[in-house]
């Protein structure tokens, strides 16, 4: 594993205070780092369960909690680093009280969780370290569906709907509404009455309309009554005026309701934004036809046939490779439930979610039987049960291939190897980002397991970019062809990269939606002003600002990196790569101890992580910034 040239420890983001507990050793903090992890508090956060085994520090298995408070004991121990949480529950927690009548299958066991509001029957003082990652959470209404949706920009997604007090749920949502119908009418009169009311206070605060009431005159005093008893006596001693009949109907006097007007723009940039997010995928993919049918052809022949295959799909980033297997199966599944297809099983696996390759095992048994076990168990159970429990065929989807090497690249070799079985009825769909992985990085009994089912996606040229956004922002008219020109040609013209592209005209919806002077629409100098936000940008600016040597380093990394399709290289790799392209730009190498320096100088700034220790030339080396970013910023 590979480690930062410092090493990655706990560390408290500011001084801490002592304020809360002025007699104790705790200090009290906003937030904390551990290594590249940043928790501050009021943070939604995944922590490790330890009785999971393997799979403790996994999105299915883990606890989900809100951090309310953070602290060191000062005890000086190794668990004096504490965090104080509110528990989120999963539905199989709740299964164990017998008493609840709710009807469990309409809970998503895998990311709806629950906001304990009980008593104290988990301890809430836990150890910070224990935490692993953050996490996003959205309420929803009682009623709503929980979507289908696990992550959000690479963090783990989870939803509620109800709280759980030790006994009965409750709706999220209608706990204020509730509590406010719970009043008296005593107790409601006091709220209003009370001059000190807190919940007064809190209703003029929140009152939107409260600068258009008007004061009215004073009066010398005010009668405050406090119960129904107060009232009758009020009707009764009240002696100042003879009631009078009134000759008609009074005329109550209407409020004229406020217009709030809604402009128009906003609700087309808003719907913008949401058609350009990376994570939208649209009814028809276009520029990629040829890719779909081959793909289509592929899995809907072996799923016919009743056979079994293989096929590798390789592309470089951002290409639509993921985009377009996930079409195929999207309408292979609409023919299998109109019954014009046979009954098969689909399942999508992300070497990028993985903590360790050998975790995939794990994964496919939990999607084929519902069981968990750990990985050295689950390629024992595949390996002999794989087809003979499941009539239906297997189509699994594995992205991100290149991230399930290891050194003996059994992993990879299994894959492969499955389909090749007569009777294990699977289908692998195969999915990297470098071309000729197969060839550099695996052995020879694993390539001839891959065979020559291999598809290519090319990188997107700035007409085809050009498409695909016009495909998402024609109908809504936000965007002036101009602008959209500018970004296809500026993308294309170094990566092709579409999710780039998709980013950049969303920060210019961004942009032209904050500036009131424009007129609806998003123009070329919107555009213009979101490419230099992305250029001025850190990472930017210090590779721009580098030396020539790191310059070229920067670049023989990158290199490397597209050539083996691996994230890690060694130094000697590196060198070698390095001598290469300085030859090629006809500039002089620099010898072993120059472009160590460089390497040094980029590892202090944090856009290169290098290898701990004096391994020399097996020294391993990784980018901390994307190829795109060292593209854009040399060309």
């Amino acid at each position: 594993m590979l480690t930062e040239s410092e090493p990655e420890v706990f560390k408290w983001i500011g001084m801490g205070s002592d304020i809360k507990q002025k007699r104790t050793n705790k200090k009290f903090h906003e937030s904390f780092s551990n290594g590249c992890l940043v928790i501050r508090k009021l943070d939604y956060v995944t922590i490790s369960n330890e009785d999971a085994g393997d799979l403790s520090d996994t999105t299915e298995e883990c606890f989900i909690a809100r951090v309310l408070d953070l602290y060191d004991d000062g005890s000086g121990s190794d668990s004096r680093h504490r965090a104080v949480v509110e528990w989120y529950l999963r539905p199989k927690d709740l299964k164990q009280n017998k008493r609840l009548s709710y009807d469990f299958a309409s809970f998503n066991e895998k990311n709806e969780v629950f906001r304990y509001c009980g008593k104290k029957m988990w301890d809430v003082d836990i150890d910070a370290e224990s935490i692993f990652s953050t996490c996003r959470l959205i309420t929803l209404p009682e009623r709503e569906k929980v979507p289908d949706r696990f992550y959000d920009n690479g963090e783990p997604l989870f939803y509620t709907r109800f709280s759980y007090n030790g006994v009965k749920l409750t709706a999220e949502m209608s706990i204020q509404v509730e509590n406010a119908s719970n009043l008296s009418l005593n107790e409601a009169r006091r709220c209003l009455f009370d001059t000190n009311s807190p919940v007064k206070e809190e209703i003029e605060k929140k009152s939107p309309f409260r600068s258009f009431y008007s004061s009215g005159k004073k009066r010398k005093s005010i009668t405050v009554i406090n119960n129904d008893r107060d009232l009758k006596k009020r009707k009764l001693f009240s002696d100042d005026e003879e009631p009078k009949k009134t000759k008609g109907k009074m005329k109550k006097k209407m409020k004229k309701k406020m217009e709030v007007k809604c402009d128009e723009n906003d609700d087309r940039f808003e719907e913008a934004r949401r058609s350009l997010h990376v994570s939208m995928l649209p009814t028809h993919l276009p520029c990629r036809e040829s890719e779909y049918k081959e793909i289509y052809s592929f899995v809907k022949g072996k799923l016919e046939s009743g056979s079994n295959g293989c096929v590798y799909i390789s592309g470089f980033p951002g290409s639509g490779k993921t985009a377009t297997v996930l079409e195929v199966m999207k309408n292979l599944t609409e023919e299998r439930n109109n019954e014009d297809l046979c009954d098969f099983k689909f399942i999508a696996l992300n070497g990028m979610k993985l903590t360790d390759p050998q975790q995939i095992y794990v994964q496919m048994v939990k999607e084929l039987t519902d069981q968990k076990m750990s990985s050295r168990y689950a390629i024992d159970y595949l390996t002999k049960n794989l087809g003979k429990w499941r009539k239906e065929q297997i189509v699994l989807l594995v992205d991100e291939l290149d991230l399930l090497y290891t050194k003996r690249q059994e992993v990879l070799y299994n894959l492969f190897d499955w389909p090749s079985r007569p009777k294990a009825r699977l289908i692998v769909v195969a999915v990297a980002n470098t071309m000729n992985l197969p060839e550099r990085i695996m052995t020879n009994r694993v390539v001839s397991r891959v065979g020559m089912s291999r598809i290519t996606f090319q990188p997107y040229t700035f007409k085809q970019l050009e498409e695909i956004i016009n495909s998402r922002v024609s109908e809504l008219g936000t965007f002036v062809p101009d602008a959209i020109k500018l970004v296809a040609r500026k993308v294309g013209a170094v990566s092709g990269d579409a999710r780039r592209a998709l980013d950049i005209c969303r920060r210019a919806t961004e942009i032209a939606d904050k500036c009131q002077s424009r007129k609806g629409s998003v123009g070329v100098k919107d555009v213009d002003k979101a490419l230099q936000e992305m250029f001025s940008s850190p990472k930017f600016m210090a590779i721009e600002n580098a030396s020539l040597n790191e310059q070229m380093l920067l670049r023989a990394i990158a290199a490397q990196f597209s050539h083996s399709g691996v994230e890690e290289c060694t130094w000697e790799d590196v060198y070698s790569s390095l001598v290469t392209l300085c030859r090629l730009e006809g500039i002089s190498p620099p010898n072993e101890s120059q472009a160590c320096a460089a390497c040094f100088q980029l590892a202090s700034c944090r856009l290169i992580i290098a290898q701990d220790g004096r391994k020399d030339m097996e020294q391993k080396i990784r980018l901390n910034v994307s190829t795109d970013d060292i593209a854009f910023a040399l060309n």
